[in-house]
């Protein structure tokens, strides 16, 4: 049930709608009657929603909405069913359509495949969609490889615009950075008179100093963890609102408030693997470069970011 503040906002951007729409104003229009759906839903609601779609250009969502609206009002046996079937009727030879063909190479390396941000189910793939026309991005990722994407622009005619991801490359290894350790070579090495020895220990100095930097990027890489942390439980929260209140549907289509909370979650998800992988990657470098604090050489550790976290490698005289 809603609650008498969701119905008064509801209304409030309802009467705004309708106010834009007198003025021609279709494209600041369907947002409020979108929200306005969404918090208090209605027959009404829709049908507005639907035909400032139509007018504003986008013959897709409005072919969607009149569908929704014409299913409402069979349900509770309304007058109006008719009409938004009329309209979703004439809509049809309007539409647009997007084709996205995955080849048999790309479809065996695990493929994750986005439309404007939202995952595209497999079942989904080699099928003409409909869209609204203008531009739409397709993108493409699997692990270890390098993602791909492209933008298309589709045109406001009934044409099926077909976009084919190719297999994706694989991520090259990281750079590995070797450290100059300024031990002589053994051939370079003169021979020194007993008593000219020296008598201080650089190796003990340089193992303290050693030790010093391992606890530092240590401590670095613990405070890594944490902010990934963070911003893993923020990305859970903020998509987890994405589904609250009918923002987005269950095959993953959504209005525009959803699709924006799902955009903002995948960008927290992102931050938060590679913060937690560059953090884990410092913990271990640290660890490593503590263990390995030279007696009589020096230890190289390397850490090189990639999509999944980073990854290092530790060179010892021992």
């Amino acid at each position: 049930m809603q609650s008498a503040d969701s119905k008064a906002a509801a209304q409030a951007l309802f009467d705004e709608g309708r106010s834009l729409v007198a003025h021609q104003q279709f494209a600041e229009a369907c947002p409020k009657f979108a929200e306005s759906q969404r918090l208090d839903p209605g027959i009404g609601t829709e049908l507005w929603l639907a035909d400032c779609y139509e007018n504003n250009g986008q013959v897709a969502s409005a072919w969607a909405s009149f569908k929704e609206a014409a299913a409402a009002a069979a349900l509770s046996h309304d007058k109006r069913e008719a009409v938004a079937r009329d309209r979703a009727v004439a809509l049809e030879a309007k539409i647009p359509r997007l084709m996205v063909v995955v080849s048999d190479a790309a479809a065996s390396q695990g493929l994750e495949v986005r439309r404007d941000g939202l995952i595209m189910a497999s079942t989904a793939w080699g099928f003409a969609l409909p869209v609204d026309p203008g531009a739409h991005t397709v993108a493409a990722s699997a692990v270890g490889r390098v993602p791909w994407s492209t933008t298309v622009q589709v045109a406001a005619r009934a044409d099926t615009l077909q976009v084919t991801i190719p297999a994706l490359e694989d991520v090259p290894p990281p750079a590995v950075a070797v450290q100059d350790t300024g031990a002589p070579r053994p051939d370079a090495v003169e021979a020194s008179p007993p008593e000219k020895a020296p008598t201080h220990d650089s190796t003990g100095d340089a193992g303290n100093t050693q030790r010093l930097s391992a606890a530092l990027l240590a401590g670095a890489g613990l405070l890594g963890i944490g902010v990934g942390t963070f911003f893993a439980f923020d990305a859970k929260s903020t998509y987890d609102a994405s589904n609250q209140e009918g923002r987005c549907l269950a095959n993953n289509q959504c209005y525009a408030s959803g699709l924006q909370d799902r955009s903002q979650a995948n960008q927290e998800a992102l931050a938060a693997t590679l913060a937690i992988g560059i953090g884990a990657a410092a913990v271990v470098s640290g660890g490593a470069l503590y263990l390995f604090a030279p007696r009589g050489g020096s230890t190289s550790v390397a850490i090189a970011p990639d999509l999944h976290g980073g990854a290092i490698r530790v060179i010892s005289p021992w």
